[in-house]
Formats: structure tokens, sequence, C-alpha cells
């Protein structure tokens, strides 16, 4: 099987860009399980700015199976909400996963975005179980029975 392409983005934490080590992210990347065989790329939304045009692009280039967002302040719901809706439009079979502070609202961003899951608390067992089981599913999230075992997942 074919690795999993992953990228994980961080969400604008304010209205003027920041350069904060994406400290969460790194956690994120450096705890996945090496027989995942996972492919992560990186992209710093909060720094970059770009456009949801140039989002688009980049994943059109990257080709991901997964889209992880890293959200630290739930004032930034509006461009979460705007965004996962827009990429659900440009990619219906991308998996979307939000984690990060904003899960608190995990009812909320379930119910009005196209966010697929939210990892809440401790996100690294919780990311890696959940790649695991979309990886055996075929990357399918029709069957949500699958993924009712994985402790710290909202969906």
């Amino acid at each position: 099987m074919a690795s999993t392409k992953l990228l994980l983005v961080n969400l604008p934490s304010g209205r003027v860009p920041t350069d904060y080590p994406p400290v969460a992210i790194s956690r994120v990347i450096e705890g996945l399980n090496p027989g995942l065989d996972c492919e992560a790329a990186f992209y710093n939304i909060d720094l970059l700015r770009p456009t949801f045009e140039q989002i688009r692009e980049k994943i059109r280039i990257l080709g991901p199976q997964v889209i992880a967002f890293s959200a630290i302040l739930t004032p930034t719901y509006k461009y979460l909400k705007g965004l996962s809706l827009y990429l659900k439009k440009e990619f219906p079979g991308l998996t979307q996963v939000l984690g990060g502070e904003m899960g608190v609202i995990y009812k909320i961003i379930l119910k009005n975005s196209a966010v697929d899951f939210c990892v809440i608390g401790q996100s690294e067992p919780a990311f890696g179980a959940l790649l695991e089981t979309l990886r055996r599913s075929g990357f399918s999230t029709a069957d949500k029975s699958l993924f009712g075992g994985i402790k710290g997942l909202a969906f």
C-alpha cells in the first residue's frame, strides 16, 4: 500500500501573521507511528496568509488524503468554517480533521463545517488511531462505526 499523504496546517490565530513555532503540529508529526508510513507536509497558513485558491493549489500539488487543521483560538472559527466548506467543494474525498484548542467547540464545528473529525485532548494517540483506521477503510469516512472506539475523537 502506498504511503498516506498528510497535510498539516495551522490556521491564522489573529489579524497579524505570527512566526510562533508550530509546537503542536511538530509534536503531532514527531508522534506519528512510523508503521503508518505517512508522508507529512506542513503548510504555515498563519504566517503565509494564502488565499483559499492558493491553499487549493497547494493541496492539488501535494495530493493529501487527509488535511489536519490546528487551531488555537475559537475566534478563528469563521475562517475554519469558510475554508473547510470551500475545500469540501473542491476536494470532496479529502478527509478533514481538526485538533488544537478550538476542539472545545467540536459540536459546533462538526455541525456547521465540513470537518469530518475533531481530536479532543491529547492529539497524538487519537490522531494516529484515526489515520490507521482511515487507511484500513480506504480513506472512506462513510461508516462512522469504524471510528467509534477511538478515544478522544469526535465525529
